[in-house]
């Protein structure tokens, strides 16, 4: 007998209710993310990856990132191994749509065709092909990384270091080394130095073994870059030039974009005219450089001279427009009581630009235009130029003197004290240089001019002769010659480099030629706390003292002569006041001691403070010293530990360095 209600207990426990999933965990199951799909295996790429994806050489992918300025990225999780190099997917969705992308896959099956042609061996049909290579710019590739002036400043240290290197490089074709590319770069040394010279932007230049080294400040940015000797150079076979090639292309259009946008400001045309100047090898030299600041600082002077007649035609509307609104309605047909517009004639413009010229030369002392007319209007000018017997003769021989050629000074010409530029302008205002055959005449020349001096060399070219008598200064590297030269000192090239950084006159006496000069020491490196400091240093820093006082007496003089009435008034008033407090003093003076002699602590306040006393003050700090050690935690305290240890390191160093100096000096 079978009872049909009786089941199994198996059969009872087996049957279960239906699981229920969420909605959300069964959609995350359903659309489950793979491997590689997400995180750092999304978002970078391989170099080969990313070659295939573009399509592209390896080389054709380098010079692309080159101008582009796409970087390799380093990941924290490298999905594909650390041997690898990566990029970020965007940076790679970034040149995708990059029409220098197309341009070079153009070149690159036009360099087929000629291939091809040369299997044939069809010279002919190949020559006629590499005639038709396909041309590209690079200017939307510079404004699209430097949208605005101020940034191309400030990233170009390394475009004029490219420049300046490879002006001094021979063209070699088997390195890639193209003689165009040579030649424009040595144009654009030039150009820029021209620049440098005419704006006075100039602060800082060093002499190390690798080359010169210099620091202008323009529009508020410091740019520094350095100019390899003039010697001849080898070319390392371990160097791949054609990435330096790369980058040089890219340099070059960024700063002929700066230079026209410094140009232009300064009123001047870019590129200044200097093909007259090349000489029959096809290369500017020191000459050329010369007339080249010459065109400048014309070019300069006319851009003022335009400046000040359309300042002035400003000035006239803005007057009428103010008398036609005083005028009242009773007045307002009468229109023949209106002043006429004068936008001047051909006799005015020779006459601004006759003056924008004589502001030129007396602000930087600098080449004059010989062939300036002289205009009678000339003489309402105030123009700040010493009056000589032989001003004439001097003007006429394109050179101007300047207070300082007949009494120099260590401070230079009259300046602001406040206006770096201007000190920096004129400390070698009224200074004829003439430069030897043996040293660099043409870093002199840049050095020396941008600071307000006038230079001349032995060669063509120069503005006057070794034996003209208005010569202040000759710069040898070599035994001082037989020949003797009246009211002329002899120096090395160092006491330019020297002056320059100082911003005031060394003495000439320690770089005379034949002896060793002093220690040439770099403005690039300030002396921080407990560094040893040459003692040559402090003797130019001495002299730099002295120098700022010397000029703030002077500006004092003449702010003195200026408001002599009203200074006189106000120095009496503060006399008085002075007076009276003083006498104040001296009767809280008097009361103060006599308390302390009552007390009997007199001897002690002018015995010092005692040997317990300091020791104590130095207890006391030790203490605080080590309660806050006390409260660091032990990862800042070894911090903290290793910066003592460093700082005791660097101060016995620095006390070493002054007992050998001073062991050396007793010798």
């Amino acid at each position: 007998f079978v009872n049909q209600n009786w089941t199994s207990p198996l059969t009872r426990f087996s049957t279960r209710r239906p699981l229920v999933v969420p909605r959300e965990r069964a959609l995350s199951m359903a659309f489950k993310s793979k491997k590689g799909k997400t995180g750092n295996a999304s978002q970078y790429v391989t170099r080969n990856q990313a070659i295939k994806k573009l399509q592209l050489r390896l080389s054709e992918f380098r010079r692309l990132c080159i101008l582009k300025g796409i970087h390799p990225r380093d990941p924290k999780k490298k999905t594909q191994g650390h041997h690898k190099t990566y990029y970020h997917v965007k940076d790679i969705a970034f040149l995708l749509h990059e029409p220098m992308l197309k341009k070079i896959r153009e070149i690159a099956a036009h360099e087929k065709k000629i291939k091809r042609a040369l299997a044939k061996k069809n010279r002919s049909l190949a020559k006629k092909i590499s005639s038709r290579r396909p041309e590209y710019r690079l200017d939307h590739l510079v404004k699209e990384r430097y949208p605005s002036l101020m940034d191309a400043l400030r990233d170009l240290d390394d475009p004029l270091a490219m420049v300046h290197l490879f002006a001094v490089l021979p063209s070699d074709l088997t390195k890639g080394i193209p003689a165009d590319r040579v030649q424009l770069s040595r144009r654009l040394a030039l150009e820029w130095q021209a620049y440098v010279v005419a704006s006075h932007t100039l602060r800082k230049s060093f002499v190390s073994v690798k080359g010169f080294y210099y620091q202008a400040e323009i529009k508020g940015q410091t740019v520094t870059w350095m100019v390899p000797h003039q010697v001849s150079q080898v070319l390392p076979p371990d160097v791949d030039f054609k990435v330096m090639m790369t980058f040089l292309e890219f340099y070059q259009s960024t700063l002929q974009f700066v230079m026209f946008s410094l140009y232009a400001e300064m009123g001047i045309q870019y590129p200044p005219n200097v093909d007259d100047a090349v000489d029959e090898a096809g290369i500017l030299s020191i000459g050329n450089t010369a007339k080249m600041i010459e065109e400048v600082r014309r070019g300069e002077a006319g851009g003022v001279a335009v400046r000040k007649i359309q300042g002035k035609i400003q000035d006239l509307e803005r007057e009428i427009q103010e008398m036609g609104h005083g005028r009242g309605e009773d007045d307002e047909g009468d229109d023949d009581q209106l002043p006429e517009l004068d936008v001047g004639s051909d006799d005015d413009d020779d006459h601004d630009d006759n003056e924008g010229e004589s502001e030129s030369e007396s602000g930087s002392d600098a080449i004059s235009d010989s062939d300036s007319d002289d205009d009678p209007g000339d003489e309402d000018i105030p123009v700040h130029r010493a009056s000589s017997p032989d001003h004439d003769e001097h003007e006429a021989s394109g050179i101007v003197p300047s207070a300082n050629a007949t009494n120099p000074s260590l401070v230079g010409g009259a300046v602001d004290v406040a206006d770096e530029e201007s000190i920096c302008s004129t400390l070698f205002d009224g200074i004829k240089f003439f430069l030897g055959r043996e040293v660099p005449r043409e870093q002199l020349s840049l050095v020396i001019q941008s600071f307000g001096g006038v230079v001349g060399w032995d060669g063509e070219g120069s503005p006057y002769e070794e034996g003209d008598a208005r010569i202040t200064h000759q710069v040898i590297d070599r035994p001082k010659p037989l020949v003797k030269h009246e009211n002329r000192l002899f120096v090395q090239p160092q006491w330019v480099f020297d002056s320059t950084n100082a911003r005031v006159l060394v003495n000439a006496a320690k770089y005379a030629p034949g002896i060793t000069p002093p220690p040439h020491l770099s403005p690039f490196v300030q002396p921080e706390e407990d560094d040893h400091i040459p003692e040559y240093a402090k003797e130019i820093q001495e002299l730099k003292d002295a120098a700022q006082r010397a000029r703030l007496k002077a500006a004092g003089e003449a702010v003195e002569d200026e408001f002599l009435g009203r200074a006189q008034d106000e120095n009496d008033a503060e006399t008085r006041n002075q007076a009276s407090l003083a006498d104040m003093e001296q009767q809280h003076a008097d009361e103060l001691a006599k308390e302390l002699a009552d007390s009997g602590a007199v001897s002690k306040t002018k015995a010092g403070p005692t040997k317990r006393s300091r020791q104590k003050v130095d207890e006391s700090l030790d203490d605080e010293a080590a309660m806050a050690s006390h409260l660091m935690t032990r990862k800042v305290k070894r911090a903290y530990q290793k910066a003592m240890q460093e700082k005791a390191a660097k101060r016995a160093k620095s006390a070493r360095l002054g007992s050998r100096a001073t062991a050396l000096k007793t010798k």
